[in-house]
């Protein structure tokens, strides 16, 4: 493949130009984010008619063009795994307040391969070896991706993640071309992924997904979730990452004790930039939140504390993983832990609030009627309750 590097505005001119007229291009970024919020782009690579581009942001003046002929066109756009490529898409188009943040007509070949029944979270390289026999070197995955000039290795490396991409895409439409329902079911979980991905989190229910927050009482809630939303709003504004601020695992266990006090910070875990700048900040955050008494929801893992659910989600997951058997699909796909605890958060816990992902979309479609495992965990709490009350 003819492998182009684009460092002038000239030559991305006549590449977006290209991109105009392109039926399906398969699309990749390298990108550094230990510091910062928002990954920061260091190079983006397309694949377009046998031709690979390396697009080099930090030497163009106009690589905001290149955002909107991405998210403008109509040609299919092929990835993998794309979290962080999306979000980088995304959140430049939003900058240049896009109509449109993302691409149109997205493929995630990881998706793909989990509805193919070849994995559920398989990466580039396996794939490839799976299906082609093919084996990618992996000496540039923790390369500083900023840094300048661009070395030959690194420039291979970018190259060989979209060099197959299109090949790969097109092996798999062979293998789904039988399954209609499954190609529809793909799309759908391939974009409303992209949009949850890249949509900016509610900062005040930041804490419902925070480990280690499912066994914490209401009045510790309250402040990890006010602390929760304070970090997010600062490290959005200072694109810092949230780790940078505080990380949720040291969080957690400053709300169990020793929150109002900040000269314990760096002891727990705090580091002592974080604690110099934002320690007035926590403690004051969390002060304000002990005087709220207002009802808070759960943790999405609090369900995982509850022992009595254990045999309905046991037979959840049993019933799930037949099926999913049954559809020779990944697993995952209808069972992971996520899922299955956020079915029995939005029944016992969600008050309204969420609809669990296993009865909405696609899978509402593969999985029908639910009710029966409903029925069941509500008839096991209230035996739990008159267990308790009778003790």
């Amino acid at each position: 493949m003819a492998l182009h590097l684009i460092e002038q505005d000239r030559e991305l001119e006549a590449l977006i130009t290209l991109l105009s007229q392109a039926d399906r291009i398969a699309f990749d970024t390298e990108f550094c984010r230990e510091k910062t919020l928002y990954p920061q782009v260091g190079l983006v690579q397309l694949e377009i008619d046998g031709e690979i581009f390396l697009v080099d942001p930090l030497k163009l003046q106009d690589f905001g063009e290149l955002i909107k002929a991405l998210t403008q066109g109509a040609f299919m756009t092929i990835v993998h795994a794309a979290h962080e490529d999306l979000e980088i898409v995304s959140h430049l188009a939003a900058k240049q307040n896009l109509a449109r943040k993302l691409p149109q007509n997205l493929f995630d070949t990881q998706v793909a391969a989990a509805f193919l029944n070849r994995g559920s979270s398989i990466g580039l390289a396996d794939l490839l070896e799976q299906s082609f026999g093919i084996r990618l070197a992996k000496t540039e995955t923790r390369t500083d991706w900023l840094a300048r000039p661009i070395t030959d290795k690194q420039t291979e490396y970018a190259a060989m993640d979209v060099a197959y991409l299109c090949k790969l895409q097109e092996l798999m439409m062979r293998e789904l071309v039988n399954f209609p329902q499954k190609v529809a079911w793909l799309q759908q979980e391939v974009m409303e992924n992209a949009i949850e991905q890249t949509t900016d989190p509610e900062p005040q229910k930041i804490y419902l997904g925070v480990r280690g927050a499912g066994a914490l009482r209401p009045k510790q809630l309250r402040m990890l979730r006010d602390i929760c939303a304070q970090r997010y709003l600062v490290c959005q504004q200072e694109d810092l990452a949230q780790a940078r601020f505080v990380k949720n695992n040291v969080l957690v266990n400053l709300v169990k004790s020793t929150i109002l006090e900040p000269r314990t910070y760096i002891k727990q875990g705090v580091h002592f930039r974080s604690a110099k700048r934002y320690g007035d900040l926590i403690r004051d955050t969390a002060a304000q939140a002990l005087q709220d008494e207002s009802p808070i929801l759960p943790a999405y893992e609090a369900v995982t504390q509850l022992r009595w659910l254990n045999p309905v989600s046991a037979a959840l997951r049993k019933h799930l993983t037949a099926k999913a058997k049954e559809l020779d699909i990944a697993e995952d796909l209808l069972c992971s832990r996520r899922l299955v605890s956020h079915f029995f958060w939005c029944l016992l816990e969600g008050q309204g609030t969420e609809i669990s992902r296993l009865e909405s979309g696609w899978r509402a479609e593969a999985l029908g009627d639910l009710s029966a495992f409903k029925e069941l965990a509500l008839e096991a709490k209230s035996k739990q309750a008159s267990t308790t009350v009778n003790d």
